[in-house]
């Protein structure tokens, strides 16, 4: 249940940034520091989840490895969106989310670290269809 109510909570903030285009970041400040600390808080809550299930059991079983993949594959989608936002503080704030959920759960990831080096890559090839490279 609690990876179902954390699973949620990512894919609702995912729809929030798919939803809102510049015009209404731009109108509505409010809207922009909200969505900014609630996205903190929810790679905080990942971060969290994942220090404390690796240091309270050493290693995970297949059912938590199953969930903690898709976990991070949520989050990492809702942070390459916000990368790929035109408005400079939203596409910080997705940098900033992804360097701290690498600094804080970093030794933690092990075999997850390819979906986050994987969604890594996809944000920063978002980032830069603009430009063509």
């Amino acid at each position: 249940k609690q990876w179902y109510q954390r699973r949620v909570r990512v894919e609702t903030l995912h729809r929030w940034v798919k939803r809102s285009s510049r015009l209404k970041w731009m109108q509505n400040e409010n809207l922009e520091s909200n969505f900014k600390h609630a996205c903190g808080l929810a790679v905080d809550l990942v971060s969290d989840t994942l220090t404390s299930l690796k240091r309270g059991r050493g290693k995970f079983d297949f059912d938590t490895d199953v969930a903690i993949n898709s976990l991070l594959q949520h989050v990492m989608v809702l942070l390459g969106a916000c990368v790929k936002q035109p408005l400079e503080g939203i596409a910080r704030v997705g940098c900033s989310c992804i360097r701290h959920l690498l600094f804080s759960t970093g030794k933690e990831l092990g075999e997850h670290l390819n979906v986050v080096c994987k969604g890594l890559a996809d944000a920063c090839n978002g980032s830069l269809e603009a430009v063509h490279l």
